[in-house]
């Protein structure tokens, strides 16, 4: 579909299967069909559920290595010892995974939503009779 001055063009790809299983490896699949489009200078931009496949995966490894760090920190000095600091963050991790295990297990059965619909505003007491 092309706007009515021509310079904006839009089109609808559909998939087969779920487009978050294929992975960010299809990027370059992505890359190699827009190539002659984009050599001929026209921008190219994916949306949609294309939008989380091309974006690079994000590393928060460094940030949660010094979350964790500074948390071992504060809980030795509040509970005035590495050992007994350990227990709260061993048990939170353990939580953690048990969580994540039981979500994946669940969305294996059932589908989630991805997006979820605005709140209604609640209703003034103007509105209420």
């Amino acid at each position: 579909m092309t706007s009515a001055d021509g310079r904006t063009a839009y089109t609808t790809v559909s998939f087969d299967r779920q487009v978050k299983t294929l992975g960010h490896a299809y990027t370059a699949s992505l890359d190699g069909a827009t190539a002659p489009t984009r050599a001929a200078g026209v921008r190219v931009a994916y949306g949609g559920d294309l939008d989380e496949v091309v974006r690079e995966p994000a590393n928060d490894n460094a940030s949660e290595t010094v979350a964790v760090a500074a948390a071992l920190v504060i809980l030795a000095l509040a509970f005035d010892g590495v050992a007994a600091a350990l227990l709260p963050l061993v048990t939170a991790q353990i939580s953690v995974a048990v969580g994540l295990g039981v979500v994946g297990i669940v969305a294996g059965v059932v589908t989630l939503a991805t997006a979820a619909p605005a709140p209604a505003p609640a209703p003034s007491s103007a509105d209420v009779r």
